[in-house]
């Protein structure tokens, strides 16, 4: 009888340790079923001497492949268009580059307007840039951070990150509160992160209402933490620029949400 009773427990911490050994073989050889692959549009108007007139447009922009890849494209090319100030609904890629490039003529006509009210202007540039980057795709959350700069006329260009988090498991937006489950202990966190970031013990001089710390509107999830993202003119002026810093996993405790424990496991 104990013989047995020892065996059945020898063959259970046998299979146990074969589980363990696939699930982690598994987990460090997986890969996303989701691909991120860059596409581009560029324009030029001018831009022919050093000194000429000149408009350049280069817009990069993410193009998905793979599992609920249309869903997820139709959420990827309605941020982007945002980011350009459009609001345009679009079924595919295709017609996602159709707006593109509508975009573009207007801007351009723009361009062409600005110079015939001032033909004495050559030599004025305008840009409009757009690109991004793939933070995190881990087959549950792909984050993207599109970078956006343009000089159209005016005192000085502008420039400004937006982040998009998308749960591709139930293809819909993260918000922080889904991330997040104690918001209160990570805005605290965040606090006193940002002062060591900007090497303070106080928030006077930026432009939180009524002085208190609040979280940013841009926030994007990295393998490593979640990345906080003031754009220029949020908490501080144009030459203060942009501020950014990421709080690691490692230093949330239990604040995230149960789906989301996993990053702090695998950010180790």
């Amino acid at each position: 009888m104990l013989k047995s009773r020892i065996i059945r427990l020898l063959s259970l911490a046998v299979l146990m340790g074969l589980v363990y050994f696939l699930f982690n073989t598994v987990r460090a050889t997986y890969t996303p079923n989701l691909s991120v692959a860059p596409d581009s549009l560029v324009f030029t108007r001018g831009c022919v001497e050093p000194d000429s007139s000149c408009f350049r447009i280069l817009l990069k922009f993410p193009v998905v492949q793979g599992k609920r890849a249309a869903r997820i494209q139709k959420m990827i090319a309605y941020d982007y268009l945002k980011l350009l100030s459009d609001s345009t609904k679009v079924k595919g890629v295709n017609q996602f580059k159709e707006v593109l490039t509508r975009l573009t003529e207007s801007y351009d006509s723009a361009y062409v307007d600005y110079l015939s009210l001032f033909p004495g202007s050559n030599g004025i540039s305008w840009y409009l840039n757009a690109d991004y980057d793939v933070l995190l795709n881990d087959g549950k959350v792909l984050t993207i951070q599109y970078r956006y700069e343009d000089y159209l006329g005016g005192a000085h260009g502008m420039y400004g990150y937006h982040y998009q988090n998308i749960d591709l498991r139930k293809s819909r937006p993260l918000s922080l509160n889904d991330i997040v489950s104690n918001t209160k202990q990570f805005s605290e966190l965040a606090e006193k992160l940002f002062k060591g970031r900007v090497g303070v013990d106080h928030l006077n001089g930026y432009w939180f209402e009524g002085g208190k710390f609040s979280l940013p509107r841009e926030f994007g999830l990295s393998e490593n933490g979640i990345v906080l993202h003031y754009n220029v003119y949020e908490i501080a002026s144009f030459a203060d620029g942009d501020l950014v810093f990421e709080i690691p996993y490692s230093s949330m405790g239990g604040m995230l949400s149960k789906r989301f424990r996993y990053l702090a496991e695998e950010g180790k």
